[in-house]
């Protein structure tokens, strides 16, 4: 497999259609996906959906961040929701997608749900995932259930924990990149991912406990 770097793919692709970043955190790779589009002398449509409960003072930040990069905040679209709601609620009503981002909650039910907005992606699309490791197991999971279920999605590159995958064919007329059971699935081991996560911790922290004491 080819390494691509997502902002080379970006740059070939050309895209003018909407982008969508679900989870921003502090806006540093948006502004690095935007700043992109600026060599090219123009920025196509940008949706970050986000909660903006991660710390603080979130949204102020990303606008500071933003403008730094001399990037108007103005010119994306906030949604200040989880994708969950904003896709329940049809907050992107009828909106074609060129390129997704998930890097929002690595649970895998917050995941999975982040990935119901593969619906909305053209094909020639991109959809990235962030996390994409088995240190993360609820982004690994969910991930790899979908690339099972969905033979029209290819796997570009991975550069690091970020998984690049091409959206090469339409679904299936009637078919759902993410389906209800997929929905319901990840619900039913959120509990069990829950639980393996919290003993890992705990024995790590009597491992570290044990050197220190030895």
């Amino acid at each position: 497999m080819k390494i691509l770097h997502p902002y080379h793919v970006l740059l070939k692709k050309k895209f003018v259609g909407t982008h969508l970043e679900i989870g921003t955190a502090a806006g540093g790779t948006l502004c690095q996906i935007i700043s992109c589009y600026q060599k090219m002398g123009y920025i196509p449509p940008f949706l970050v959906i986000d909660p903006m409960k991660y710390f603080p003072f979130q949204f102020e930040k990303i606008c500071k961040n933003l403008e730094d990069y001399s990037i108007n905040p103005s010119s994306v679209e906030f949604i200040k929701c989880t994708s969950r709601e904003a896709y329940l609620k049809k907050h992107v009503e009828e909106t074609i997608l060129d390129f997704i981002l998930v890097d929002g909650s690595h649970k895998i039910r917050y995941v999975t749900q982040d990935l119901m907005w593969s619906n909305y992606l053209r094909t020639g699309g991109i959809l990235c995932a962030h996390d994409y490791s088995p240190d993360y197991p609820g982004v690994y999971s969910s991930i790899n259930r979908f690339l099972d279920k969905n033979k029209n999605y290819k796997i570009l590159s991975q550069v690091d924990n970020l998984l690049i995958i091409e959206k090469n064919k339409p679904n299936q007329p009637g078919k759902l990149g993410v389906s209800f059971g997929d929905l319901f699935r990840a619900t039913a081991l959120a509990p069990l991912f829950q639980l393996k996560a919290s003993l890992k911790k705990r024995f790590k922290k009597l491992n570290s406990f044990n050197r220190s004491s030895n």
